[in-house]
């Protein structure tokens, strides 16, 4: 059983530890900025897809519409 000291609790109920983020923290710069682009892409991929359905929904609702002029 894990030390429940050793648990930091953030928002939504993400439990980091403690030892985790120290070793995240002290790598090379250059695998620290690897994640940070790696987690941007992931975050840019998934706004780009949301944007991509909302459009899909937008463009079927205008065609939607254009049918019953």
């Amino acid at each position: 059983m894990e030390d429940k000291s050793d648990l930091l609790v953030g928002e939504n109920s993400l439990q980091i530890n403690k030892r985790e983020l120290s070793d995240f923290l002290s790598e090379s710069p250059f695998i620290y900025h690897l994640k940070v682009m790696c987690l941007n892409a992931i975050t840019f991929v998934q706004v780009w897809l949301r944007c991509l359905m909302l459009h899909e929904a937008l463009r079927a609702d205008v065609l939607l519409g254009l049918a019953f002029l």
